[in-house]
């Protein structure tokens, strides 16, 4: 009998493809150094945390333990997850449109400069109503 489980693994992260779930288990390693870097974060550091994302957009259904975390800050968590999915991306697991803070940053700089280029170019140019509303839409989004 076959299994139609995939299974991608770095040693720091591993990811599993369960039905319409995506787990992916952050070693005790990788939350150790990431409690080092996050001032309180309260996690325990000996036990793995399991993210679990819905495998069509890269939504986050669950994590477990929860005794590993009852006490976390989270937005530790919550960031400790991005970096778990951003994983299950990289490796096929998860489609593209799932979060990526990597993708985010990158369109966020993109859209920051556009921004900058018409604030630039209606101060400069003769411009009319409508492109100045939409200079000031796209400004309010920054």
């Amino acid at each position: 009998m076959s299994s139609n489980k995939q299974i991608k693994s770095n040693g720091a992260y591993k990811a599993e493809v369960r039905g319409s779930s995506v787990f992916v288990s952050v070693s005790p390693d990788v939350v150790k150094r990431f409690a080092e870097s996050w001032p309180h974060s309260h996690f325990n550091t000996k036990e793995p945390i399991v993210f679990t994302y819905h495998h069509s957009n890269g939504d986050l259904i669950d994590y477990e333990p929860s005794h590993n975390t009852k006490d976390a800050d989270a937005s530790a968590l919550l960031a400790l997850s991005h970096d778990a999915c951003d994983f299950a991306v990289e490796v096929g697991l998860l489609p593209r449109l799932a979060h990526s803070s990597a993708d985010y940053r990158e369109r966020r700089g993109i859209l920051i400069n556009a921004v900058k280029y018409l604030a630039v170019s209606y101060s400069t140019l003769n411009n009319t109503e409508a492109e100045a509303e939409a200079a000031q839409l796209l400004i309010s989004l920054v």
